[in-house]
């Protein structure tokens, strides 16, 4: 952690190495402060971090993680929401996943050779169109520190979409469509950075970024939930809502296709029966040797 941190400040002085600190780590200090006050002052201790059951984040990236926003530093324990490596390198298992999650999540990124991701406060598929806010950023942890924070109201924040085959399917971050500044395509196989873009603030997300975009490799992809036990329930409770929906759905289609049946039974019927009726006698026919 310590060299992410050091290569991302590139820091010559104290006071630059502090104001880099305060923009990019501003939660950090508290947990150096409370750390030293434990040990210098028998202060209360702040309680221990919950580990991660992770192969993108280690015990010291989760920390930096943390400790770069507010909202991650006060979050309860993270919840998995998608892991390739439990649920398969599968672009549908992320969307049953994280899809309809009410709350920060966090997409982690190992490539060979960084870790890289995206937090995004917006999991509802988009038909192909950008939704989001501005408390969403990009951010690089190896082997460089970097934070890319929302710098404009462009509303292209997130790209979400598994759905609408008109449009590029994948999970995108900035840019525009067809063109993001992070890009998850949903087969994992044509990834992305750009250099920059009009929706995030300047950084570079891989160490061998150069030109305008730079394709990677995706080793592992994780989907971590930071909104604790309210957004998990209410990701549960749109989730039964949808399937209810779904059932009610199904329900509807056999009850009319039982009524197509037995309409077309019923004409069918009636029509047979009036062409009987309706035909003419054969008089070379006995009576009762009629066919």
């Amino acid at each position: 952690m310590v060299a992410a941190v050091t290569a991302g400040a590139e820091m010559t002085t104290l006071e630059a190495l502090t104001r880099w600190l305060e923009g990019n780590l501003p939660m950090l200090p508290r947990a150096v402060a409370a750390s030293l006050g434990h040990t210098l002052a028998g202060c209360a201790a702040l309680p221990p971090i919950p580990t991660l059951e992770s192969r993108v984040a280690s015990a010291g990236l989760h920390l930096l993680l943390r400790g770069s926003d507010a909202r991650l530093w006060e979050s309860e324990e993270w919840q998995p929401l998608y892991r390739d490596w439990c649920d398969g390198m599968s672009f549908n298992a992320l969307i049953k996943g994280a899809a309809f999650y009410e709350g920060p999540a966090l997409v982690l990124i190992r490539t060979p050779d960084s870790v890289l991701g995206a937090l995004s406060t917006s999991w509802v598929e988009g038909n192909g169109k950008f939704g989001g806010s501005m408390e969403s950023f990009l951010f690089a942890l190896e082997p460089a520190f970097v934070q890319c924070k929302s710098s404009s109201r462009t509303g292209n924040y997130v790209y979400f979409n598994s759905r609408n085959k008109h449009y590029p399917r994948g999970l995108g971050f900035g840019g525009q469509l067809g063109f993001c500044r992070l890009w998850l395509d949903a087969d994992f196989e044509d990834c992305y950075v750009l250099e920059s873009d009009a929706t995030y603030g300047p950084g570079r997300l891989l160490p061998s970024q150069g030109g305008l975009q730079t394709r990677f490799e995706v080793l592992n992809v994780e989907v971590w939930g930071c909104g604790g036990l309210e957004a998990a329930k209410a990701q549960a409770a749109q989730r039964e809502r949808l399937e209810s929906a779904r059932e009610q759905a199904r329900k509807v289609d056999k009850a009319r296709l039982c009524d197509n049946e037995f309409d077309k039974e019923m004409f069918l019927a009636n029509t047979f029966s009036a062409t009987a009726d309706s035909r003419e006698p054969n008089p070379k026919e006995e009576p009762g040797t009629a066919s």
